[in-house]
């Protein structure tokens, strides 16, 4: 089985971009005070899903404390461009699963598994590299083509905001106080 890794520029930080499937694939291992113990970050990043989700009791999926894991799945709406009376634009839900381990000094964020619920001229699914969206009018094609292009641009975009704020949180010292 073959891995291509693809990195692309992005302001802060870089992300990397893995293919085996799912070619939206975002990891990093974040390294930070060595003097940060695993159960202070793995606080952190619970609580992370707290400030950051309306709400994140449904959105965590798993919390391991002992083995300092913490998985979650989001959301976020994408809206569709009209080009006809035919196909009116829409309002597409994309999910996401992001994954957290944390051991003493660094953690490891894995974002993943986008996938559309497409009512519209986005296809259900997996978003993958290439839409096969087949027997359709030119410029029906075409409309599709371009939603697909800007859907591919905000689950980048989706990825970056979540790692930036990630980032913030963690070298933040955690919130407990009253």
């Amino acid at each position: 089985m073959a891995i291509l890794f693809f990195v692309v520029k992005a302001q802060e930080p870089d992300l990397t971009y893995e293919y085996s499937g799912n070619p939206y694939y975002f990891s990093e291992i974040v390294k930070v005070d060595s003097a940060q113990l695993k159960s202070n970050l793995y606080a952190k990043s619970i609580q992370w899903f707290a400030l950051t989700f309306k709400d994140s009791k449904s959105v965590l999926q798993m919390q391991d404390e002992r083995n300092g894991l913490v998985i979650g799945k989001g959301t976020f709406p994408f809206q569709t461009t009209s080009g006809t009376k035919y196909y009116p634009g829409t309002i597409e839900y994309v999910t996401f699963t992001i994954k957290i381990q944390v051991k003493d000094g660094k953690y490891k964020y894995e974002i993943s598994d986008y996938n559309v619920a497409g009512y519209g001229l986005i296809k259900d699914g997996v978003i993958t590299k290439y839409p096969k969206v087949p027997f359709m009018a030119k410029k029906i094609h075409d409309l599709a083509d371009k939603n697909f292009l800007s859907l591919q641009a905000s689950v980048k975009a989706n990825a970056e905001l979540i790692s930036s704020s990630l980032k913030n949180a963690m070298n933040k010292p955690l919130n407990d106080s009253f």
